[in-house]
């Protein structure tokens, strides 16, 4: 690459193509410092090139804005890269207002990626009231390459999974950035973006360090070096080389004497990680059990293990696996602690000073020498772990072996602890799931009353032309009737006439029919259910139902349905009262301004190739530009006398049918309100829910 820059740079000043030779002038600095070619490591100063001067020749006005875009995004990837992160940040600063120049360019691709790690980088320093700044701008960064990941994983997987690790870093979501760091990892490697591996390793292991995981932050800084390494950013290599002198230092390989298990300096990542992933990744308690005692008995060697966790102010025993051969059987059971399953002295110290209990020899002199339980089960090594989350102590682990003597040795204690570090974790998570679980029912019924209350409301409110509504068929078949009569009073009777008006009267009262059912459907209470939806036919009737509410008000109301629409896969009623909701408040909009023409448009259209589009559009009052996402919150209102449940409810319920919705403002006043649904049945994700 450093050479094709090169040739290419000679061509450009030969022919005098100035924006040209800035551009690959910043290309051939970043690269040059990563190879370790310039004075210091993430400057560009070197080569012929001085920072200075060339930062004074972009900045002189003659010259295109998207050169000085492209050399503060190439800038902000140096000072990166050499950990010097404020002045990453600046040059990201710079950059900002010029990515108009660049919106179809990877360099906007580029200063979103590393404009965030940076951000993130700074965290842990940044001044208290830089940090929500920081923190917002990080999450800014990160939705955008979200969004461009949807559309090109091969891309932009990787980087959006190493931000988003990140931000679980800052949010103290451990168990989360384990997974999405090593997910970074893997993405990066499936891709061949040996950089982004090399970075994801590196920053996986300055996450590690700080839980003080030495080894297994050593583990990834390895592999992070060794990916620069293939990359060839050989200043980036001696850097971390100078920052960690052990890094590149020879290992000797273990000797034939040494234990069963491998050092974990020599255990391959990958089954560090599935380690970890093991546990990491249960959210069922009774599994997450099963799976922590038959891996700690598998990895420590011993015999028997116990698990006891806090229970109603007490402990209960909650597990335990035997060996049997070479299986692990693990008995999940829910009893007391007796002193018969583990020795209580030891579980008390635990318990109390939350520290780790190693005994090579359980049958010699110990602290713990009176303890019954040694005696009574001739029990030689034994070692008990407290299972710790933020210094609180979620469980207790006991490990024992009653054949050999210093069984739990430091390669297979650090492995544990990862392993109750993980599960002290995962046994919190698991807990505040479950409590989550009946939360959100109590809360996935509550939304449906409000649901079902605001319907009603919104029912109410439109009283009278729902009245006008009915009233007009039921006239009209009175007098059909009466006309009926007149012809068959007649002499002789007119039965053909007669017959018109029956059957006119037959139409009117379904047509009365047809409405109250759709008002009963609307306000009844009744459990989600999915069908084939004909999204015009739905509008049809809502239409019908508010048409005489809109005249009153001197609103014209118009649909432009666009004929021969796929049908969607969801609940009718709860999209007619999207709808609904949509009409009410433009009516309500609309009315409320005083210019003779008041308007309201319903439309529908194809939305890319598998979503239908439903638009409400009116001439009312229209929305303040800050309020366009603020008016979907529950709660917010703008009216005085709103609940604000209303647009909170259709989100939640778009959103539930895997479409999305959104305001905008129009250009000749009023506003716009549109909602995408999908075509064709949903999956899970798509299930009804009522959560705003």
């Amino acid at each position: 690459m450093q050479g094709e820059a090169e040739s290419g740079l000679a061509f450009a000043r030969k022919v005098h193509f100035g924006l040209i030779i800035d551009d690959i002038t910043a290309q051939l600095g970043l690269v040059r410092t990563l190879r370790g070619q310039t004075a210091k490591f993430g400057s560009f100063d070197g080569e012929g090139l001085d920072e200075l001067d060339f930062e004074r020749h972009l900045s002189g006005g003659t010259v295109a804005p998207e050169a000085l875009c492209w050399y503060s995004i190439r800038k902000l990837q140096a000072r990166f890269f050499a950990g010097d992160y404020d002045a990453a940040v600046l040059a990201s600063l710079t950059a900002q207002p010029l990515l108009w120049t660049s919106a179809s360019q990877f360099e906007t691709a580029e200063y979103h990626f590393y404009s965030a790690l940076s951000r993130a980088a700074l965290w842990s320093t940044a001044l208290p009231c830089q940090k929500r700044p920081n923190l917002e701008a990080l999450i800014t960064h990160h939705q955008q390459l979200q969004s461009w990941a949807e559309n090109c994983p091969d891309n932009f997987e990787c980087r959006a999974i190493l931000v988003g690790a990140e931000i679980a870093r800052i949010e103290s979501r451990d168990i989360d950035a384990m997974r999405l760091y090593e997910r970074a990892v893997l993405s990066a490697r499936t891709n061949d973006f040996v950089h982004i591996e090399a970075l994801a390793n590196e920053l996986a292991s300055r996450f590690y360090a700080g839980l003080g995981f030495q080894t297994i932050s050593d583990t990834y800084l390895r592999a992070a070096r060794y990916g620069y390494r293939r990359w060839g950013a050989d200043g980036k290599v001696r850097q971390l080389d100078q920052l960690f002198p052990a890094l590149n230092g020879k290992e000797s390989a273990p000797s034939p004497m040494s234990t069963v298990l491998s050092p974990i300096e020599h255990l391959d990542l990958a089954t560090i990680v599935k380690l970890s992933q093991a546990i990491s990744g249960e959210i069922v308690l009774d599994t997450l059990i099963e799976t922590l005692m038959r891996l700690a008995i598998e990895h420590a060697g011993a015999e028997r293990g116990v698990l006891i966790l806090p229970r109603g102010g007490g402990y209960r025993v909650e597990a335990e696996a035997v060996t049997s051969g070479d299986m692990v059987i693990v008995n999940l059971r829910q009893a007391d602690m007796t002193g018969v399953e583990a020795p209580k002295s030891v579980l008390d110290y635990v318990a109390r000073t939350k520290e780790c209990v190693l005994l090579h020899d359980a049958s010699g002199r110990n602290p713990f020498s009176e303890e019954e339980y040694f005696r009574r089960n001739c029990t030689l090594s034994i070692l008990c772990l407290p299972l710790l989350k933020q210094a609180r102590l979620i469980g207790i682990l006991y490990l024992e072996n009653s054949l050999t003597r210093d069984v739990f040795t430091p390669t297979r204690i650090t492995v544990l602890k990862l392993l109750v570090s993980e599960a002290a974790m995962s046994l919190e998570n698991t807990r505040l799931y479950s409590e989550l679980q009946e939360r959100e029912a109590g809360i996935r019924q509550l939304q449906m009353e409000l649901a079902h209350a605001n319907r009603v409301a919104t029912m109410g409110q439109l009283t009278a032309s729902i009245a006008h509504e009915v009233n007009q068929p039921l006239v009209g078949a009175v007098s059909n009737a009466h006309a009926a009569l007149h012809f068959l009073d007649a002499l002789p009777p007119n039965i053909q006439e007669a017959r018109e008006a029956l059957s006119d009267i037959v139409r009117d009262g379904n047509r009365a029919g047809d409405i109250l059912r759709r008002i009963h459907a609307l306000v009844k209470k009744s459990l989600s259910r999915r069908d084939e939806v004909d999204i015009n036919e739905a509008i049809v009737e809502i239409s019908a139902l508010t048409r005489s509410e809109a005249v009153k008000y001197g609103i014209s109301l118009q649909a432009q349905l666009t004929e021969n629409l796929p049908s969607v896969k969801g609940d009718r009623v709860q999209l007619q009262q999207v709808i609904l909701n949509l009409i009410v408040n433009a009516i309500e909009a609309t009315s409320a301004v005083g210019t003779s023409s008041r308007e309201l448009r319903i439309s529908t259209a194809r939305c890319e190739p598998d979503h239908v589009l439903v638009g409400v559009r009116d001439s009312g009052s229209g929305i303040h530009p800050r309020n366009l996402e603020r008016v979907f919150e529950a709660f917010y209102s703008t009216k005085s006398t709103g609940l604000g449940m209303g647009l909170s409810i259709c989100r939640s319920t778009v959103q539930a049918h895997g479409g999305r919705i959104w305001a905008t403002a129009n250009a000749t006043g009023g506003a716009m309100f549109q909602f995408t649904l999908p075509v064709g049945p949903v999956g899970s994700e798509g299930r009804a829910s009522f959560v705003p």
